[in-house]
């Protein structure tokens, strides 16, 4: 499930943060979150397409080998929740992508960390677009949830949801139309190879 202010929708033509495609306009990708599954496959597949990535780990001793040799795979050390680490994260990015987990010590991380990435964002002078990835169950597509589906985002998972509906609303409301921003809210993730395909 995509949720988007743009009309220039990520295509798997045209955008290789989501497909194998290439984008010469986004030669920089600042990513938060790239110790997880997910970031860490942004970075990997946005290195093979020649971008630069730039990414903020509060642990560089949990990042992937293969990251750490790419010569094109820089690391600032901090936290996400700290505005002078994500505004060196983010300035100079074209584009931003935002994979962060909930945290047991934390469970507002998401909306907190979102919420200082688009701080960041705003003042930087490329005004890069912002690409989230939240959860499928997350605003208006928790209706389309099956029954059992919806008992374990209400029993279950209901703490980090409610952090990443908190942050997808601050996209909405503080990115609003000053740059181009996505939500990607995925239903299931696995390590298998991938298909290039998606549905939305």
């Amino acid at each position: 499930h995509i949720l988007s202010n743009s009309s220039k929708r990520l295509s798997p033509k045209k955008n290789s943060i989501m497909s194998g495609g290439t984008s010469p306009d986004f030669k920089s990708i600042a990513v938060f979150g790239v110790t997880g599954g997910t970031g860490m496959e942004v970075a990997k597949q946005a290195l093979q397409k020649g971008h630069s990535v730039v990414a903020l780990v509060r642990s560089p001793d949990k990042l992937d080998e293969t990251l750490k040799a790419n010569e094109n795979f820089k690391v600032i050390q901090g936290s996400a929740l700290d505005s002078k680490s994500v505004e060196e994260t983010v300035g100079g990015a074209d584009a931003v992508v935002v994979s962060l987990g909930g945290r047991k010590d934390n469970p507002s991380v998401c909306s907190d960390g979102q919420k200082l990435i688009n701080q960041a964002v705003l003042k930087s002078p490329k005004k890069p677009r912002v690409v989230a990835v939240t959860s499928l169950g997350v605003g208006d597509s928790y209706p389309h949830l099956g029954f059992f589906t919806k008992c374990f985002v209400d029993w279950v998972i209901r703490k980090p949801i409610d952090d990443k509906n908190i942050q997808e609303q601050l996209m909405k409301d503080e990115l609003a139309d000053n740059v181009e921003w996505t939500v990607v809210r995925p239903g299931g993730l696995s390590n298998g190879a991938a298909t290039g395909k998606w549905k939305t």
